[in-house]
């Protein structure tokens, strides 16, 4: 019977446990500096960003961005970028208006995000009164349909779930196959 060395067996179930558990392809650079690529490309491959908005008047900038449950609003005086937390704002989304929460460890304020459960255009009237100063602030949210792209990704929690229990049923193998080698030294030495 042909046995395998130790080392070997160790490399073979080194190299599998490797081609398991990366799926990735080699990359190489492009040109480097001088060979005519360009920084200000977009990335090759993208992630979807989360719908947001700016907008500006002479008193504040706003920023917002749209998660699943909140509406996420960020305000600063426009002439110091200086972030506005003390303040009272409401936002106007199809004629209905909400007052906003402020969230003190974002330092932005909060809005329900269920006036824009549906893709569309949205034309957003915020209100904004911070300490004598108050300003109507015009802005314009723009939520996508959501595709299945983001369902293609290979690191989802079932895929991850699949490699590990690969990885376990591998490492089970090999001490499977460790326990059949030991006894194959065992009973050859006492039976040759």
């Amino acid at each position: 019977m042909m046995r395998l060395p130790t080392l070997s067996l160790r490399l073979i179930v080194l190299i599998g446990a490797l081609a398991l558990l990366t799926n990735t392809s080699i990359t190489f650079a492009g040109l480097g500096h001088d060979g005519g690529h360009s920084h200000d490309a977009p990335p090759s491959a993208t992630v979807p960003a989360a719908p947001r908005f700016t907008a500006a008047s002479e008193l504040f900038e706003v920023v917002g961005m749209l998660n699943t449950k909140t509406l996420v609003v960020y305000v600063d005086r426009f002439d110091t970028n200086e972030p506005i937390t003390k303040a009272s704002i409401e936002i106007e989304v199809n004629g209905a208006k909400k007052l906003g929460a402020l969230n003190t460890e974002l330092g932005a304020f909060e809005f329900a995000a269920d006036s824009f459960a549906k893709p569309g255009n949205y034309a957003l009237a915020l209100t904004i009164t911070a300490e004598d100063d108050i300003d109507i602030v015009a802005g314009h949210l723009v939520v996508p349909e959501m595709t299945d792209d983001h369902a293609h990704s290979i690191w989802t929690l079932k895929n991850v779930g699949i490699a590990a229990g690969g990885l376990v049923l591998l490492l089970i193998l090999v001490m499977l196959v460790k326990k059949t080698l030991s006894r194959n030294r065992t009973w050859g030495t006492n039976h040759a």
